[in-house]
This record gives structure tokens, C-alpha cells and sequence, in this order.
């Protein structure tokens, strides 16, 4: 055969192969786009839905906040009820429900959920802020001050932090300490009146009285029908010496509130320090009538029941002193074991238990609460709780609502 057919077949056959090939891949190259284009719109509906997730949960998010500002915590949580935990809103979720969770006395779902909350973002000032609030209403007192002080490292402009810790290191006689929180507070916001008097307080405790004379008289220009500024100028004007002046401050204190039991006492010590036994007596016992665990009030109506020769009514009040006495040093030292040793729920039960003996129902319950945040079964907490519930019925410990007089101060 001649050669070229062959050379003619050979070439066919080359141009066939090619053709084949050629088709193949392009039947390969639509089924890639098709399978690709497939992806791309999965792609583009998966991401339609959950942008369309992240505007309900935004929504719901701005919702719960509206609802919390109005005081309606409980719609508040039932606003973002349905939102994932496991979201890029996570943190706020989880902060929101933990104010939530604070507004109705749910002490330990707040408290879970605020933590949770700072974990998962370190900067919410807000969870540190009512984290302390949680703290000091069961007696962490270490707990709160280290809280408060994250919330000022997280946000250093905020003043209410530092008025915060003035007014807890004040109660923990912290003087020197609580006065460069309140100066702090001052320097982040000059105008705030109660920083000053806190600073006025923790002076007249540490310092010597002519250092707090500039700062009482601004007070006392500013704010002249604050009963608390004139019981702290009565104080001041006692520790100078001038009794007389001392007494009128008092008398004044005691006019602009009838329920100042401190100025009661300062005027009854007054009295009784001029010879006025009489009028020392009716001050005294009218401290004690409003508050009967006054120590004060009590160590010195005892002293004047006995000047009265009053031996058995002396005696008497004398042994009430030593009770209520006795009492705050062992609850005070209970506060310190509950520092040292966070995770024991001993302490914290035996505090609730004092605390409900003393009448302090509030701070009674948050103990108990505490103590089963660390043992469910804990059986002196769960007892604790059943014996403050309202007399109508078996509540929950959740339904008993002791306030938080850190809040406040804290926001």
C-alpha cells in the first residue's frame, strides 16, 4: 500500500484522538463550573442566612437592652431567649442575661453567666461591675475590690469604680486607702459630690482635723441641708475641741433627719460629756429605740442607766452590748475565712445563719445561696432558706429578693 494512505489514516486517527480529548475536557470543564456554580450559591445562601441570624440577633440583643433600661428584666431574658451561646454575640448575650439574671435576685445565674461573659471577652466593665456587686453581697469583700478594680483598668475613664472602692475599703476601715480611691474618683469626675463627702469621712478617720477644715467648708457651702455633711462637720468641730459648735452641727444633723441614729448618738455623747444627763439620756435611748443594735448608743445608755442607779436596766443593756458585740466579730471573722477559702461553703452558711439571728434577712439569704452555689446539697443552706421563705408558701430560694446596696454605687 502506498505510504501515504497510512501517513492519511495516521493523521485521521490523531485528529479523532483530539477531537475526543478535546470534548472530554470540556464535558469535564461545565461539570467543574456547574459543581462550582453549585457551591457558589450554597455558599451565597449559607451566607444569606446567617447574616439574616446575625440581624435578628442584633435586633433581639437591642431589644433585651431597651427592656432591662425600662426595669423589665424578665422580658428582657425572654427577648433573647432563642439566641445561640455559641455566637460572635456570645459575650454581650451572656452579659445581658446576667443583668438579667441580677435585676430579678437570681444571684447565681447571674453570677455564672457574668463570668462566662468576661471570659469570652475581658473588656465588659459592666459583668466586672455587678460581678462585684454579687461579691460583696456575700461578704467576698477581696473579691469585689479585685472586680471594681478590673472594671477601672477596662474602662479608666469611668469614676464609678473607684467611688465604689472608697466606699468598701471605708466600710473595711481602710481609711488611708479608701481616701486615694475617692481622690481618684475626683480626678475622673470633679463634680461628683458623694466622692467628696467619702473623701471627708476617710480623712476625719485617718488624719488630723485641720487637713479635712478646706474640704468641709466646700461641702458645706455646696450641700448646707445635707444631714450627713453637718453630722461630719459636728465630728470634725469635736475632734478640734469646740464642743460648742460640735453640738449645733449635731442638732442640726439631727433636725434635717429624724432617722440619723449617728447624730443621735454624737448629741447624746455631747450632752454627757457637759454634765447634761438628762438630756444625754433621751438622746441615747431614742438612738437605741431606732436602732437596738447601735453599739454605741448601747455602751452609753448603759453608762447612764448606771449613773441613774439603774443597776438592773444597766446590766441588761450592758449584756446586750457584749452580745451584738461578740456577734459582729464572729461574723467579721467569718467574712475573712470566706476570703481566704472561696470554695468552702462552711463559712458561708454559718454567716447566713448569724445574719438571719441578727435580723439581717437579706444578707442572710445571700449566704445560704452562696453556700449551695458550692454544694447543692448543702443541708444547713438548704434549711437556712426554708426557714426566711414567706410565711404563705414553700417559695424557692430564686423568689426571695434581697436587695444589693452595691448596685448603686457600682452604675
Amino acid at each position: 500500500m502506498d505510504a501515504r494512505f497510512f501517513l492519511g489514516v495516521a493523521t485521521q486517527g490523531q485528529e479523532y484522538e483530539v477531537r475526543v480529548k478535546g470534548t472530554r475536557r470540556l464535558a469535564q470543564g461545565v461539570v467543574l463550573l456547574i459543581v462550582a456554580a453549585g457551591a457558589a450559591m450554597a455558599v451565597i445562601g449559607l451566607s444569606g442566612l446567617l447574616s439574616r441570624e446575625r440581624l435578628e440577633a442584633r435586633a433581639a440583643l437591642a431589644r433585651s437592652k431597651e427592656l432591662l433600661q425600662q426595669g423589665r428584666a424578665r422580658q428582657a431574658l425572654a427577648a433573647v431567649s432563642g439566641l445561640r451561646e455559641d455566637a460572635p454575640w456570645a459575650a454581650e448575650l451572656l452579659e445581658i442575661r446576667g443583668l438579667a439574671y441580677s435585676a430579678v435576685r437570681e444571684t447565681e445565674a447571674a453570677r455564672r453567666a457574668l463570668e462566662r461573659a468576661l471570659d469570652l471577652d475581658p473588656n465588659r466593665a459592666m459583668a466586672a461591675k455587678v460581678l462585684a456587686a454579687i461579691a460583696f453581697s456575700r461578704s467576698e469583700d477581696a473579691r469585689g475590690i479585685e472586680y471594681l478594680k478590673r472594671a477601672a483598668r477596662i474602662d479608666p475613664g469611668d469614676f464609678r469604680p473607684w467611688y465604689a472602692i472608697g466606699e468598701a475599703l471605708l466600710r473595711l476601715g481602710q481609711y488611708d486607702d479608701a481616701a486615694r480611691a475617692f481622690e481618684q474618683s475626683l480626678k475622673l469626675k470633679g463634680s461628683h459630690e458623694p466622692s467628696r463627702i467619702g473623701l471627708l469621712r476617710a480623712r476625719l478617720e485617718s488624719r488630723p482635723p485641720e487637713e479635712s477644715t478646706e474640704l468641709l467648708r466646700v461641702l458645706l457651702e455646696r450641700l448646707p441641708d445635707d444631714a450627713q455633711i453637718q453630722l461630719l462637720a459636728a465630728r470634725h468641730a469635736r475632734a478640734l475641741g469646740d464642743s460648742a459648735a460640735a453640738l449645733r452641727y449635731a442638732e442640726t444633723a439631727a433636725s434635717l433627719d429624724p432617722g440619723l441614729v449617728e447624730a443621735l448618738v454624737l448629741r447624746a455623747q455631747l450632752h454627757a460629756a457637759a454634765g447634761r444627763s438628762e438630756d444625754a439620756f433621751a438622746a441615747a435611748q431614742a438612738a437605741v429605740d431606732l436602732q437596738p443594735t447601735n453599739l454605741a448608743a448601747l455602751n452609753l445608755l448603759a453608762q447612764l442607766q448606771a449613773g441613774r442607779g439603774d443597776a438592773e436596766a444597766a446590766r441588761e443593756t450592758f449584756a446586750r452590748h457584749r452580745a451584738i458585740l461578740e456577734r459582729n466579730e464572729r461574723m467579721h471573722r467569718l467574712s475573712q475565712e470566706i476570703d481566704e477559702h472561696p470554695d468552702d461553703p462552711k463559712p458561708r452558711w454559718e454567716l447566713g445563719r448569724m445574719a438571719a439571728e441578727a435580723g439581717l434577712r437579706a444578707f442572710a439569704i445571700e449566704n445560704f445561696r452562696a453556700a449551695l452555689a458550692l454544694d447543692p446539697n448543702c443541708p444547713e443552706a438548704l434549711e437556712g432558706l426554708r426557714s426566711l421563705a414567706p410565711v404563705r408558701g414553700d417559695a424557692p430560694p430564686d423568689s426571695l429578693e434581697p436587695p444589693s446596696p452595691w448596685i448603686g454605687a457600682i452604675r
